[in-house]
């Protein structure tokens, strides 16, 4: 099943901007290929980014250690064959990398 956001009035698009902008984890959206299209303000406080422009037209993988983007992508496209939902990186870990410090950090 391929969701797709679809905003049918002027209030939906206040809601999912309120929604988006306010929420207390980060979120980004990205195109099938990879390409970043939107930020919420937690995601960029996270990663050390002072505006969505920063991020907005970037592949995701600038986020993800350099060890690990070609696997990524590999899962990216596989996600894209076969969406679900489903929380980021169930089974496996969460790495990251931050803009000012250019460290990675990972979920636990």
């Amino acid at each position: 099943m391929n969701s797709v956001l679809k905003i049918k009035s002027n209030k939906n698009i206040e809601d999912f901007k309120a929604l988006f902008n306010h929420a207390t984890v980060g979120i980004l959206a990205t195109n099938s290929a990879g390409y970043i299209t939107m930020v919420n303000p937690f995601l960029l406080s996270q990663f050390g980014y002072e505006n969505e422009n920063e991020l907005k037209g970037k592949k995701v993988e600038v986020l993800i250690p350099q060890h690990l983007r070609l696997k990524h992508v590999k899962n990216r496209e596989g996600y894209n064959q076969n969406h679900q939902n489903r929380p980021m990186g169930v089974g496996r870990g969460i790495c990251w990398v931050l803009k000012k410090t250019e460290h990675n950090s990972r979920l636990r």
